[in-house]
């Protein structure tokens, strides 16, 4: 399964349309948002007495998200995932 960056880490089936469509209701936080907190916060966290700056920070947080998310699409990560491999 292919990961979207801009898909909603929360998504609600809330019926289906007139076709039998389901219809989802994303909230929240986008998935690439979602993995830039993480790495914001674990990089915040690893710096015990000297901070890089905000900006940086940030910009080093989304630059891991998107490795991420790449590693995620890779065609190795789809074939170990189809065969069930951890």
């Amino acid at each position: 399964m292919k990961t979207n960056a801009n898909d909603a880490i929360d998504t609600f089936m809330i019926g289906a349309d007139h076709a039998g469509n389901d219809l989802d209701l994303k909230i929240g936080l986008t998935k690439r948002e979602y993995f830039a907190a993480m790495a914001m916060q674990g990089l915040i966290a690893s710096c015990a007495n000297s901070y890089p700056s905000r900006k940086e920070t940030g910009k080093r947080a989304v630059e891991f998200a998107d490795a991420l998310i790449a590693a995620l699409n890779a065609p190795a990560a789809a074939e170990a995932s189809a065969k069930g491999d951890e």
